[in-house]
C-alpha cells in the first residue's frame, strides 16, 4: 500500500468516527482594551488597584450542558457556576499584586502607554451535561496594561551583566 492509500484510508476512517473537538469545550478569552480611564491606568508613581476587562467566548459541544467559568489574575477570581456566552469578565487587581511591574517599568516617554504582555488571565470553563458527567478546557492569555508614565521618562537601565557604554 502506498502512502497516498495509506492516508486516503486513515482520512475515511476518521470521517466516520464522532467527532470529538465538536464535543469537547472550547474557550477564548479576549482583553476588552481601549483608551485608558481611571480605572485602567496604572500609576507608575503610586498605589492603585487597576480593573482589568475580559470577554470569555466559549462553546460547550453539548447544547443541553451548563457550563461554568473561573478566570483569575494575579490573585484575583472571578467565578460562575452558570454563565452564557459571550461573557463579559471584570477583575480588580489589589496594588500589592502590581508591584513587580512597577518596579520592573522604565517608561521609554512620558504620558500614557500601553505595556504589552504584563499580566496572565487563567480560564477554565466546566461543562456538565445532564448525566453529570464533565468536560473541561482551560486557557492562558497573556494582557497588556495601559501605564501612566508622568510628566518624564525614565533612563533606560542597562540589563543584568550588560556594561553601558558612556562618553569619556
Amino acid at each position: 500500500m502506498s502512502i497516498a492509500q495509506l492516508l486516503i484510508l486513515l482520512s475515511a476512517i476518521g470521517s466516520l468516527l464522532p467527532s470529538a473537538a465538536a464535543d469537547n469545550p472550547q474557550l477564548e478569552l479576549a482583553q476588552v482594551i481601549a483608551q485608558p480611564d481611571g480605572e485602567t491606568l496604572l500609576p507608575v508613581d503610586g498605589p492603585s488597584s487597576l480593573k482589568i476587562r475580559l470577554e470569555a467566548r466559549f462553546e460547550c459541544g453539548d447544547p443541553d450542558a451548563q457550563a461554568g467559568l473561573f478566570v483569575s489574575v494575579a490573585d484575583s477570581v472571578v467565578s460562575a457556576p452558570r454563565v452564557i456566552s459571550p461573557q463579559a469578565i471584570q477583575l480588580t487587581i489589589p496594588p500589592q499584586q502590581l508591584r513587580g511591574i512597577r518596579e520592573s517599568l522604565a517608561c521609554a516617554r512620558p504620558g500614557e502607554q500601553l505595556l504589552r504582555d504584563q499580566l496572565t488571565a487563567f480560564g477554565t470553563l466546566t461543562c456538565r451535561s445532564a448525566d453529570g458527567t464533565a468536560q473541561t478546557s482551560t486557557i492562558s492569555q497573556s494582557l497588556d496594561v495601559w501605564a501612566d508614565c508622568g510628566d518624564q521618562a525614565a533612563p533606560a537601565q542597562p540589563r543584568p551583566g550588560e556594561e553601558s557604554l558612556k562618553d569619556e
